[in-house]
């Protein structure tokens, strides 16, 4: 799993690339600037799966770095995980806002944050699973191949876009 950890803090970086390192997430970068990691997202050739960020930094905090990412075409449902010393609620739910799937405060865990990593990986793949089968359905409607399914199967088919599950149906959304 590629991961990005973006925090001011260079000690809570090198903490962050031992921890991972030795969890067995080897893809990583970090950097201390989220105006360089949005950067860094935005010219990646392989979109990153789970984003650490903390929220009180320099020129862009992590809530505002959060809430550009979930505009970039691709990063709507990756995994972003806010790992800070800011308690108080208010913190809380303007990152749940931004577009944060989880909070973890500083001082962390290093256990808890590493079920968090596995949490988010398991996010990143079943996301990934849904992206594939979604457009290996739009194909399959494409080549006409549906064509000697039952209405029901058809419906089966394409549940998880009625169910706005996939990024099909956000699409449809956009362009109506």
């Amino acid at each position: 799993m590629k991961i990005l950890a973006v925090d001011d803090d260079t000690l809570i970086l090198d903490l962050l690339k031992s921890v991972l390192l030795n969890t067995g997430h080897k893809d990583l970068e970090v950097t201390s600037s989220a105006v360089d990691a949005l950067k860094m997202v935005q010219r990646s050739d392989t979109p990153y799966e789970c984003l650490l960020l903390d929220i009180q930094m320099p020129e862009m905090d992590g809530i505002a770095m959060a809430r550009a990412v979930r505009k970039i075409s691709g990063y709507e449902e990756t995994p972003i995980i806010m790992l800070t010393a800011m308690t108080e609620r208010r913190y809380m739910e303007d990152a749940f806002l931004a577009g944060a799937t989880d909070y973890i405060t500083k001082p962390f865990d290093v256990l808890e944050l590493g079920a968090r990593i596995r949490v988010a990986a398991k996010l990143s793949e079943a996301h990934a699973r849904l992206e594939e089968n979604a457009l290996r359905r739009a194909g399959a409607v494409q080549m006409g191949e549906t064509s000697h399914l039952s209405r029901d199967e058809m419906a089966a088919l394409f549940a998880d876009d009625l169910l706005g599950a996939t990024p099909l149906l956000s699409r449809r959304r956009e362009v109506a």
